[in-house]
């Protein structure tokens, strides 16, 4: 018998919501763009335009596919971290939403405690304390928008807010609580005001929303909702988690030899650990949707969004073109890869485009120019620059926890053309494959509900019957020499060189 879940995944770009078999097929989605505000670093969105779409998507899946609709036995959100909203008592929003890629500062924010700013200047984590203070979006509120601030109720993630309006509960997965607030990931729960996080996110925690172990029932969907989406009543929804950790099991990167890269905007590193462990100081491995594992992360803040900003910049020759022939800008682009040879003929960048959190003060930097360097040179030394970042990671992490990572698996937009998938595997010298679908994400948060619902054991069982591998990718020989001679000798001296002038006010 085909079992079917629902599931809702409200990315950076848009939102999507499908419907998805035990075996991992999407049989029906419904694709929609957002609309976000922006204003001088200010990027916001409107939440309840996020739910109108998400309600106008499911009636479409159900007059689309009717039959395949009736089976849903269970709903789960995945969403985009660290993106809040605030709302009043009845659970009204009191502003946009902010976006986890706003750049605005808080100025005047609580300080921590004299014993926690001595340990800070001792760890010489000072300046990423700062760092951390500054981009809570909960101190800006306080500090700029004092009406709002004060009609506060509750300061939910775009997905306890979606669940709140699905359930009329404050509530969410413990996956899906990610973001400068004041959790605990090791135990799984609200952090207390005198721990790290208490001090460094100083926000009262009956402003926020009550924890659910994934895999749990958040709550029944209510009955309205129901009857207007025409699911059954009584339908649950299910706790899955937020984008990233939904991909890493969507991928099935679900043990510490097999990591998951998201060549999204935001690119990221994962793997899953049955262990706790930090992989810097005072940065907390985050809550996997996998119940008692842990997602250690590497994250490039600017990661293939720096693909966007090229073509803006440099690009208009190609996006000419691909207009024209009703193709990406990107696959005219990624087709001219290997005219370049490996290594860019010298040319070095560190991908700083963003805010890294442990090097708050870096900056983006491109060296190595010459006369023979063109604009394919740069663009094919903005992705390399990106692999070199994720070889870090890597090489991090398997310092940390001992095991040697035999497989990579890709997703997200940068996974779509072989010509990247072919760098990874050579930049990293690991095997890469990609899966079935691109909506890794997504597949996750259905594993998730499948294993709530006791379809399957686990997530191991899940992954065996959901998880399809579409093409494989090996590391070329003399590729891979090259580039582990530049990541030895040329990148990783780059920004311990720069540094002193990245802190030059």
């Amino acid at each position: 018998m085909e079992r079917i879940v629902l599931i809702i995944d409200i990315g950076t770009q848009s939102v999507r919501s499908m419907l998805i078999n035990q075996a991992g097929d999407i049989k029906t989605m419904e694709k929609r763009s957002y609309k976000y505000v922006v204003d001088n670093g200010y990027i916001e969105f409107d939440a309840d335009e996020i739910f109108m779409i998400i309600l106008k998507q499911l009636v479409n899946l159900h007059n689309r596919n009717i039959r395949d609709y009736a089976k849903i036995e269970g709903v789960s959100i995945t969403s985009q971290r660290d993106t809040f909203v605030v709302v009043d008592r009845r659970g009204n929003p009191l502003r946009r939403c902010i976006s986890w890629m706003d750049r605005r500062k808080a100025k005047n924010y609580p300080r921590p405690s004299f014993f926690h700013e001595i340990a800070f200047k001792v760890t010489k984590m000072s300046d990423v304390k700062k760092s951390l203070m500054e981009d809570t979006r909960f101190y800006w509120i306080e500090e700029n928008e004092r009406d709002i601030f004060e009609r506060t109720y509750k300061y939910l993630s775009i997905s306890a807010y979606i669940a709140f309006k699905f359930t009329g509960k404050f509530k969410d997965s413990d996956a899906s609580t990610v973001g400068h607030i004041p959790f605990d990931y090791k135990n799984r729960k609200w952090d207390d005001f005198f721990s790290v996080k208490g001090q460094l996110f100083q926000i009262d925690e009956k402003l926020l929303w009550r924890v659910v172990g994934s895999t749990n029932v958040i709550g029944k969907i209510k009955d309205e909702i129901c009857e207007r989406l025409l699911l059954k009543k009584g339908t649950n929804l299910y706790a899955s988690g937020s984008d990233k950790t939904c991909e890493t099991a969507g991928v099935g990167a679900i043990d510490e030899k097999t990591a998951s890269i998201s060549l999204g905007s935001q690119t990221t590193l994962q793997i899953n650990s049955n262990k706790y462990y930090e992989l810097d100081k005072f940065v907390s491995p985050f809550c996997s949707v996998i119940p008692g594992y842990y997602n250690p992360e590497v994250i490039i803040y600017r990661g293939f969004w720096m693909i966007k900003w090229f073509i803006e910049n440099f690009a208009k020759e190609e996006e000419i073109y691909a207009k024209a022939h009703g193709i990406s800008t990107e696959e005219v682009l990624n087709k001219k890869l290997n005219d370049i040879p490996a290594g860019s003929d010298g040319l070095v960048l560190n991908a700083y485009w963003g805010q890294e959190i442990l090097r708050p003060n870096a900056k983006g930097s491109i060296i190595g120019f010459s006369d023979k360097h063109t604009r394919l040179h740069m663009y094919k030394a903005i992705i390399e620059g990106l692999f070199y970042g994720l070889k870090e990671g890597i090489l991090k992490m398997e310092k940390k926890s001992k095991i040697k990572i035999e497989s990579v698996a890709l997703s997200a937009g940068g996974s779509k053309s072989d010509e990247i998938c072919q760098l990874c595997s050579d930049i990293l010298g690991k095997r890469v494959y990609t899966i079935q679908t691109h909506e890794a994400s997504a597949l996750g948060a259905a594993m998730a509900v499948f294993v709530g619902r006791g379809v399957y054991r686990d997530f191991f069982e899940a992954k065996h019957e959901m998880l399809r591998i579409k093409k494989e990718y090996e590391p070329i020989g003399e590729n891979y020499a090259v580039y582990k001679s530049i990541y030895k000798n040329a990148y990783s001296k780059v920004y311990p060189s720069l540094k002193g002038i990245y802190n030059t006010k």
